[in-house]
């Protein structure tokens, strides 16, 4: 369970930084 969490929590944010780096085309004021 707590391998899980970590991954859980590592994953989450990496996903949104990951997520605006593959999307360039949205606006930088767009927090999604």
């Amino acid at each position: 369970m707590r391998a899980h969490e970590v991954v859980d929590q590592a994953v989450e944010p990496t996903a949104g930084l990951v997520d605006q780096r593959e999307d360039p085309h949205l606006p930088a004021g767009d927090p999604a």
